[in-house]
C-alpha cells in the first residue's frame, strides 16, 4: 500500500471518529469517561507508577479530570503535554495544581510556567495517550501532526507504559500504519 492510500485510510477514519465523538451526548461521554478513569486508576500500572504523564482532555475525549486530580491526591507526580511552540514539539512538563493551567496552542490546556517545569522523560512510569482511534494490535491514529508519534519515538529507549485511552467505538479492527506510527503499550477502554 503507498503512503498516499494510508493517508486517505486514515484522513476517511478520523472523519468518521471525529463524528462520532461529536455525536455522543456529553452525560454518556461522562459515563464512559468514569468506567475508563475508574479502570486506569485501579489497575496495576497506575498503582506502581510515581510520576504519571497524563493529559487535559478536550471536550470530546475520554476526559482525564478525574485521573489528573487523583494522581495529585495520592501524592504521585502530574506531568502534561506543554507544545513548544519554535520546534513543535511536546514537552513533558510537570503540574503541580489543576490550577496552574491556561489555554495554549492547538487550544489545549498547558501549565501556565510550562517549560520551567519540564521532566525528563527518564522520570515518567506511564504515559496516558489521547487518540482519535486505536486498533486491537495497539496501534493509534492520532489528529494527524504527528506530535505523540514524534514524542513517543523519542521514550521507547526508556521503556515507559504507554497507555491508550478510547471509547469502545474509538477501536477498530486495524489501522493503516506507517514506519513513524507509535505502537502503545495498551489501551483502556469503558
Amino acid at each position: 500500500m503507498t503512503d498516499k492510500n494510508i493517508e486517505m485510510l486514515k484522513e476517511n477514519l478520523r472523519k468518521e471518529m471525529f463524528e462520532n465523538l461529536r455525536a455522543q451526548a456529553p452525560s454518556l461521554r461522562g459515563e464512559r469517561s468514569g468506567k475508563i478513569q475508574k479502570k486506569l486508576i485501579s489497575g496495576e500500572d497506575f498503582q506502581k507508577a510515581k510520576t504519571v504523564m497524563s493529559y487535559v482532555a478536550m471536550a470530546t475525549e475520554v476526559d482525564t479530570g478525574y485521573i489528573n486530580a487523583m494522581t495529585l491526591e495520592m501524592g504521585k507526580r502530574l506531568v502534561v503535554p506543554f507544545i513548544e511552540s519554535e520546534s513543535q514539539t511536546i514537552v513533558a512538563s510537570e503540574l503541580r495544581s489543576l490550577d496552574n493551567l491556561v489555554r495554549g496552542p492547538l487550544g489545549i490546556y498547558v501549565p501556565k510556567d510550562g517549560l520551567d517545569s519540564k521532566v525528563t522523560v527518564e522520570e515518567i512510569d506511564i504515559i496516558l495517550v489521547p487518540g482519535i482511534a486505536f486498533d486491537r494490535n495497539n496501534v493509534r491514529l492520532g489528529r494527524g501532526k504527528g506530535y505523540y508519534d514524534r514524542f513517543l519515538a523519542g521514550v521507547s529507549l526508556f521503556f515507559p507504559k504507554t497507555i491508550g485511552l478510547a471509547f469502545q467505538f474509538q477501536i477498530v479492527d486495524t489501522i493503516p500504519a506507517d514506519t513513524h506510527d507509535i505502537k502503545l503499550s495498551t489501551v483502556v477502554s469503558d
